[in-house]
């Protein structure tokens, strides 16, 4: 007597395969990832974590102001991009000094002493090599980032009365680029937050 056994049918042989890699190459990728987790750094996230808690001190001081000063600003291009991308960023960092200590700043030691995110620093250290910082007053100055000492005295002074008052704009005074940071206006208050009741 002969005993029939019944194959089985590929159909349910198959996936049960299928099933049986796709189980394998999960847990061999879970091994995978577990062990690149052991190793991870994470003093490098601290490290960023404590940069953005610095932006963020600044922002407190820009909100605890109750106002948000405001200028007009033309950066229309006078052909030399290259200098007046740096004049951008150095005016950034000048007005968010402005903004944390009420006046601009009167040179590159007192922007690096600010309290600035280590990234910002970093930038600075490379604009002080080419820049200068020319206080014309707490509120307005003059920034250059060419390599030219600017003049001190009446021709200073000629240059700064051709100057718009109240916009930041790009000059050219005897063949260098120029930003001129004009005094802010004093803004509109901001109303307290008020709790529903």
């Amino acid at each position: 007597m002969k005993i029939h056994v019944p194959r089985p049918r590929w159909w349910v042989v198959l996936p049960l395969c299928l099933l049986a890699i796709l189980v394998t190459a999960y847990v061999w990728e879970l091994q995978r990832w577990r062990d690149s987790f052991r190793k991870t750094d994470f003093s490098v996230l601290s490290k960023r974590g404590s940069e953005i808690g610095a932006q963020v001190e600044f922002v407190r001081k820009v909100v605890q102001s109750q106002s948000f000063p405001s200028i007009t600003v033309d950066h229309a291009s006078l052909g030399r991009p290259g200098v007046e991308k740096e004049l951008i960023a150095l005016s950034k960092y000048s007005r968010v000094y402005e903004v944390a200590y009420h006046r601009l700043p009167a040179s590159f030691d007192e922007l690096k002493r600010s309290g600035l995110p280590t990234t910002w620093k970093e930038d600075l250290n490379r604009l002080e090599k080419d820049c200068q910082i020319i206080p014309l007053s707490a509120e307005a100055g003059i920034l250059n980032c060419d390599g030219w000492k600017i003049p001190g005295g009446e021709l200073l002074n000629l240059a700064v009365r051709s100057f718009e008052p109240g916009t930041e704009r790009f000059y050219e005074v005897q063949g260098h680029i120029v930003l001129y940071l004009a005094p802010a206006t004093s803004g509109m208050p901001i109303p307290p937050k008020t709790v529903a009741r």
